[in-house]
């Protein structure tokens, strides 16, 4: 699974579910990093400074 981690607002987009109403449109693109690194999102979240975004996990839960 890709990752789009958005450093601005600390979240961390699954790819293939970030939209919209994720709210990343506004941030700028140096802001903005894509990893297949799961170890690593795992790493960010595990820091409590970042957190997965409840749009693309509401998103991966009806899909999967």
């Amino acid at each position: 699974m890709r990752y789009f981690v958005d450093h601005k607002t600390k979240l961390i987009h699954k790819i293939l579910s970030a939209g919209d109403e994720c709210g990343f449109n506004t941030t700028p693109v140096s802001e903005r990093e894509f990893t297949n690194n799961t170890e690593y999102i795992e790493k960010l979240t595990n820091s409590s400074e970042y957190e997965r975004c409840p749009h693309c996990q509401k998103f991966a839960l009806v899909s999967d």
